[in-house]
């Protein structure tokens, strides 16, 4: 069985996130056994100059999905925004819906 953790609002930019931060973050889901981690929004205001390094880092890790939120559709395009949201995922026989609401 997948060991799903799901955390929002992490805003990487405006908390100031370095590599401490994130070492920690894999360091307790590491501790933790979770198997996949899904990020349910507003991981930064910049997509592309925050989010995308930071979920790169992060998959280097761990398993790990995301949807976008209300922060991290400032910077994109209607057809990015399109491109990214509601994603599915599959857990063992259990299926993750993931958009914004």
């Amino acid at each position: 069985m997948t060991k799903l953790a799901i955390m929002s609002d992490l805003h990487i930019d405006l908390n100031h996130f370095s590599t401490f931060e994130t070492k920690t973050l894999i360091n307790l889901l590491k501790k933790e056994k979770i198997d996949h981690l899904h990020i349910a929004g507003d991981i930064s205001n910049h997509f592309t100059k925050d989010t995308l390094p930071f979920i790169n880092n992060l998959k280097k890790h761990i398993k790990l999905s995301y949807n976008l939120g209300n922060h991290d559709m400032l910077d994109l395009t209607e057809t990015e925004i399109q491109r990214l949201d509601f994603q599915t995922y599959r857990f063992d026989k259990k299926m993750l819906l993931a958009f914004h609401g």
